[in-house]
């Protein structure tokens, strides 16, 4: 880790990562799953491995903490899906996936490199909100020149970007492991709106309850889903990686 980017000043403490639960934010995402034994961020970071590797990174963003089935990042796409072909979506899915890449890595960078030396840490969320709207209008720009039409206001408004970002910041990833966390969050967006497409198409075809047609039934199927990703935990994955 560089000394540039590692701010001895970042510190956790129990009582941090208890309010960070509370708040939805799984402490899978602080480097190791622990507490430095002083507080101090830089050390857990030198000796990074385990599940923080960046294999152990894909597979927890891509299952166990799959941001739409996990976090709910994302998820009113789910609501859009009946009235879009399924190209249109896996198109945003892509985009997104570099978006969310993208701007995880501006927003840490201006986060370690400005914000933190400067003591205006509070302005991350203003500041990230005004990246994304330029990394989402520029991108839009360049999906254009490729003719492909997209909503511009999806890639901006779209809660996964954001919230990618921010548990970037909360896990006080690198700049390398918040570019690939925005990637793995982006696959995982995109393999859950696979799965229900498929489960869309599959419901057309079966019966089912009338008090439970169309997304319903989808949001049962999302909750069984997460509980099978869930299996895949961060004891699971210590072992496997390490």
């Amino acid at each position: 880790m560089d000394a540039q980017i590692c701010n001895p000043r970042q510190t956790l403490t129990t009582d941090t990562v208890l309010h960070s639960s509370r708040r939805g934010i799984d402490p899978l995402w602080i480097p190791q799953g622990r507490i430095p034994a002083n507080g101090n961020t830089c050390e857990s970071r030198e000796n990074r491995g385990g599940i923080m590797s960046y294999l152990g990174l894909l597979v927890t963003l891509l299952f166990a903490q799959n941001v739409m089935l996990y976090y709910f990042l994302g998820i009113d796409s789910v609501e859009d899906m009946k009235d879009q072909p399924s190209r249109f979506f896996m198109q945003e899915g892509l985009a997104l996936i570099g978006v969310s890449s993208f701007s995880a890595v501006v927003i840490q960078s201006i986060h370690l490199f400005i914000l933190l030396p400067l003591g205006l840490p509070y302005l991350k969320t203003f500041s990230g909100i005004l990246i994304i709207l330029v990394i989402g209008k520029a991108t839009n720009s360049i999906l254009h020149r490729f003719r492909i039409s997209l909503n511009p206001w999806r890639l901006v408004v779209n809660s996964l970007v954001f919230g990618v970002s921010l548990l970037s910041l909360h896990g006080m990833y690198t700049l390398g492991e918040s570019f690939f966390a925005g990637l793995a969050a982006g696959l995982g967006y995109l393999l859950a709106l696979y799965l229900f497409d498929v489960l869309q198409e599959q419901f057309k075809r079966e019966w089912v309850p009338r008090g439970l047609e169309g997304v319903p039934i989808l949001l049962v199927s999302a909750g069984l889903i997460a509980m099978a990703f869930y299996a895949i935990d961060g004891a699971l994955l210590k072992r496997i990686f390490g």
